[in-house]
């Protein structure tokens, strides 16, 4: 058997090893545990720790997803305890939520002090938990460098994604960029179209993400808020549905979490 087959047999094992565990996961500590257990990071002598989704995890507002995290994730590093969430130590991910009046500005200023606290991390999990939001990624292993995960990856941990959202029932999916956008609905957006028709006034256009059960959430896009996507248009599409969702998502009939 050649290098190349073995890797992809490797491959359909351990996806099909995730769709059997996030079968019988009913709850996001069980969730966690799988993460931490996983076998690309094992083979790999992946140093870094897993990051979790993190925030408010029973019917929150908004469910934040993002691709993946890397090393300047302060939860990543092997000595770091506590709490582990997207973008801990990241500043420039909580400044667009705070200029989309997501974020309030006493925690804004604990996170722009020159050395990230525990104090900070407990003040930013509180907000998040306050204001109904949950942010995840596609996937929660991180890496030492800022590159996508490959596809195959992505499409190894979709059902503990999956799982996941079904496990917190969000009101909204917000997805940060096409990738994430695409993996959940099967569809591309063009995001600068999709930006201009909100700012002209038109009717919020909805996607759905379905999981395996049938349950269906909403999903609408954003542009990924650092490096590769672009901040200020991500800042003015959020702030667009902090202060307007309810009218945005007019036309919407179907409940939530059902098919």
């Amino acid at each position: 058997m050649s290098t190349e087959t073995m890797g992809i047999l490797s491959h359909v094992q351990s996806a099909e090893m995730r769709r059997r565990s996030a079968a019988d996961i009913n709850s996001l500590n069980a969730l966690n545990k799988i993460f931490d257990e996983c076998p690309r990071c094992a083979s790999e002598l992946n140093p870094l720790q897993h990051v979790y989704g993190g925030g408010a995890t029973r019917n929150p507002k908004y469910c934040f997803v993002l691709i993946n995290p890397t090393h300047l994730n302060i939860s990543t590093h092997p000595e770091y305890r506590g709490p582990r969430f997207p973008f801990i130590g990241v500043r420039q991910f909580w400044r667009i939520l705070h200029r989309a009046g997501l974020l309030s500005g006493e925690v804004l200023r604990l996170i722009e002090d020159k050395q990230w606290k525990k104090l900070t991390t407990q003040a930013l999990l509180s907000e998040l938990r306050r204001r109904g939001i949950y942010v995840t990624n596609l996937v929660k292993c991180a890496q030492p460098h800022p590159d996508l995960p490959a596809n195959q990856v992505i499409q190894e941990d979709f059902p503990l994604l999956t799982k996941e959202i079904s496990l917190i029932n969000p009101e909204l999916i917000v997805a940060f960029g096409q990738l994430p956008f695409k993996v959940l609905t099967g569809e591309t957006v063009k995001l600068y179209e999709y930006y201009d028709a909100l700012c002209a006034g038109s009717e919020l256009k909805v996607s759905w993400f379905v999981t395996p059960e049938g349950k269906r959430f909403r999903v609408v896009p954003t542009f990924f808020p650092t490096g590769r996507g672009n901040p200020r248009l991500s800042t003015e599409i959020l702030r667009l549905l902090s202060e307007s969702s309810s009218t945005l998502l007019r036309g919407v009939q179907l409940p939530l979490g059902y098919a």
